[in-house]
């Protein structure tokens, strides 16, 4: 939905479900469905657009109406698309809806609860939702409230930490906390959010990774660094990707010619021009035969092929699509 100026963070791949089933969006023969883990459909595709589960819920669209389904494939609120031209999943417990290029929010009642008076959202995380009027981001409450003003020319959700990047007024980016206040001082040309304690940020073109001091890990640059995850961070050195551990200690030799972060053990490189997947350890598991590979979430990882796009296990197996 980006394009309509609705943002999202989810992968269309990436799934986040709690229950005992996980399902997972595929799209097959122009429509979109959902999957279950050993390839078999659950929901048919009969949906011409759909989005991942979020909980028990996912999006989809059939005909002229937006859905929002449960696994068993039952309505449980309708929406016109004559009311909303751009719908989004639940986040605590409010969806971004749009209309005519302006966006707010409604409840799981379908009622609307912050008015479509903002020129972009994102979804609300941390009890924060970022919105966007006239170029400047800033931040509201559930209420519509504005909690941090709209004075940023970027900024992040409040994901998984109380700290964001923040491109400031002087064009360059530092880390500020939930009220607003500025905790790392504007100085970095681009930044990434922290995660297990460092944050990538990039420098006069050069990489390193900083704690929330605004300390610097190691002594050394990098050409591109990516964000931990698992312990490990991709890392670029001449054009070649390898990984980080916490201790600024290059764990994983840069040999590849790019490379994802690390989920659920794996992580998808690239190889002459293939991808594939390694362990912590460096250790191709998947061989690098795919022309393109997403990371793994709840054991299945999207991949494609000769123009084909389909599923893989851990195991390199082929759980859905192509056979």
């Amino acid at each position: 939905m980006k394009r309509l100026f609705l943002f999202t963070f989810l992968f269309v791949n990436t799934l986040h479900a709690t229950t005992n089933e996980n399902l997972f969006l595929f799209y097959q023969d122009g429509k979109f469905g959902y999957v279950n883990s050993s390839g078999n459909w659950v929901i048919k595709p009969e949906f011409t657009q759909g989005k991942p589960f979020v909980g028990n819920v996912a999006l989809v669209k059939k005909e002229n109406d937006w859905l929002f389904i449960n696994k068993k494939a039952q309505p449980i609120l309708t929406l016109s698309s004559s009311k909303f031209d751009v719908v989004d999943s639940f986040h605590e417990e409010l969806a971004g809806v749009g209309k005519n290029n302006k966006y707010g929010f409604i409840n799981k009642k379908g009622e609307q609860v912050i008015d479509l008076i903002y020129d972009g959202c994102f979804n609300f995380s941390n009890a924060l939702a970022c919105v966007v009027k006239e170029r400047k981001m800033g931040f509201i409450n559930k209420k519509g409230a504005v909690i941090i003003p709209l004075q940023y020319a970027e900024v992040y959700p409040f994901f998984n930490d109380n700290i964001i990047p923040a491109r400031t007024k002087n064009g360059l980016m530092g880390f500020i906390d939930k009220k607003g206040k500025l905790l790392i001082k504007a100085q970095y040309d681009v930044a990434f959010p922290f995660n297990q304690g460092f944050a990538a940020v990039m420098k006069n073109k050069k990489w390193h990774f900083i704690n929330k001091k605004g300390e610097m890990l190691g002594t050394t640059t990098f050409d591109f660094a990516g964000n931990f995850s698992e312990g490990l961070a991709p890392i670029c050195v001449n054009g070649k990707f390898g990984f980080l551990n916490l201790k600024g200690i290059i764990e994983i030799k840069p040999k590849y010619s790019h490379a994802f972060i690390f989920t659920e053990g794996l992580a998808a490189v690239r190889d002459n021009g293939k991808w594939g997947f390694i362990n912590h350890k460096g250790t191709i598991v998947i061989p690098c035969t795919y022309s393109s590979a997403s990371p793994f979430k709840n054991g299945i990882a999207p991949v494609s092929q000769n123009g084909e796009t389909f599923l893989i296990n851990k195991k390199g197996e082929i759980i859905a699509g192509k056979k």
